[in-house]
């Protein structure tokens, strides 16, 4: 369902793949406090997070706040 979001949002939002276990991503796990699978970050140009959403978001509620965003 996320890909569905990205295909949507490609022109605005640029989307990044984080795994919890590829080594190369530890140190941005690290700095984004990254822990559960799926966890969902937006960040700024200047890679300050501005909104965080666990595990416990529903997709339709996600692209509703990506909506919000976009729109601003």
């Amino acid at each position: 369902m996320v890909h569905g979001l990205e295909a949507k949002f490609s022109e605005q939002i640029t989307f990044t793949r984080v795994n919890i276990h590829d080594k190369n991503t530890f140190e941005l796990q690290k700095e984004l406090g990254f822990n559960v699978t799926p966890e969902f970050f937006l960040l700024d140009a200047n890679g300050v997070v501005l909104q965080h959403w666990d595990e416990t978001i529903d997709i339709p509620q996600l692209e509703t706040d990506l909506n919000a965003f976009v729109s601003q």
